[in-house]
């Protein structure tokens, strides 16, 4: 391997952590760049594979429980419910947006809020 060559790897290696920083910070940018509190109403859009045609492609649910996973990495993810029953799937901060200026209690989510730890759980077709 010719030094001209290092010097323009070690280059390209550089200038892609420096474009993967920026790419972080405009993320957390437009994120709000904090976690969600319980309670808060979010929409994840629903597949098109676990909905039939006359069903919303998105899912209004609501944050029921914050876990905080990996060893080395931690990062935060989120349990959320619908009325029905909280999800079999935990969720990152990307696979979903906040609902601003909407409760729970204006959806009929108190009782997921409230008594989801007691009920089985399901997938995103079923909410």
């Amino acid at each position: 391997e010719s030094p001209n060559r290092k010097r323009l790897c070690d280059r390209a290696v550089a200038q892609m952590a420096k474009q993967g920083s920026e790419m972080k910070k405009r993320a957390k940018k437009q994120d709000g760049g904090s976690e969600l509190a319980v309670g808060t109403v979010v929409q994840v859009r629903v597949d098109d594979v676990d909905r039939a045609k006359t069903d919303p492609t998105n899912a209004t649910l609501v944050v029921v429980e914050l876990v905080k996973t990996g060893k080395r990495r931690i990062e935060t993810k989120y349990r959320l419910a619908c009325k029905a029953a909280p999800l079999k799937s935990l969720y990152c901060r990307s696979a979903f947006t906040p609902v601003t200026g909407m409760t729970p209690e204006v959806l009929g989510l108190t009782t997921a809020l409230e008594s989801w730890q007691g009920i089985p759980v399901v997938g995103i077709r079923a909410a």
